[in-house]
């Protein structure tokens, strides 16, 4: 009789075992996974940056490393705001403080009485002006490249990223005359 109640708890014992096993195993799983998601995302937040230098009459000039859709504002900000010589006037007449920046924009702020040559204006006008980054532009910014319509700018959006500007030729998406004439005004 002693033997009958030995088989049903054996039994039991080992389907609470193997119960245990899997709900162990799981919940290790899945804390597994978080911490890898939880680093995964850390290294693309690290990467998603553009790095703007902020110069002239700013309180910290240097170089920054910004939110991607960061705004001229926003960096100037960074950068501790206008220091006590900046021309506010020229300022306001030339520069749009709400433009969104690319990777390796440049923003110059004038002092009084500073004179403005026409590259010095063209940097405060379009801080930007020297590349639109093909990893980080909006379409709208790609489609103001010479030889690149929707079709194009959706395809370099959709092949992203680029580990070098000469990709946008090896994987078929513009052709080499199209990047020969851009090749100067765009960046990583």
């Amino acid at each position: 009789m002693i033997d009958r109640f030995k088989i049903p708890v054996a039994l039991t014992i080992i389907a609470v075992s193997f119960i245990a096993f899997g709900i162990y195993h799981t919940i290790n799983k899945n804390n597994r996974n978080s911490v890898k998601f939880i680093e995964d995302e850390t290294i693309a937040s690290k990467s998603a940056t553009i790095v703007v230098h902020v110069a002239g009459a700013v309180l910290n000039p240097g170089v920054y490393d910004l939110a991607p859709q960061t705004r001229v504002g926003e960096a100037i900000e960074k950068a501790g705001g206008f220091a006590n010589n900046a021309d506010k006037v020229k300022v306001d007449k030339i520069l749009n403080l709400a433009q969104i920046l690319n990777d390796g924009a440049k923003i110059y702020i004038p002092s009084l009485g500073e004179e403005i040559t026409q590259l010095t204006q063209e940097i405060i006008i379009n801080p930007d002006i020297n590349s639109i980054s093909i990893n980080n532009a909006s379409k709208t910014d790609l489609m103001n490249l010479t030889g690149i319509g929707e079709v194009r700018a959706d395809k370099i959006i959709n092949n992203r990223p680029y580990g070098s500007l000469s990709e946008l030729v090896e994987k078929k998406i513009i052709s080499q005359s199209v990047y020969n004439e851009i090749k100067d005004k765009i960046s990583l």
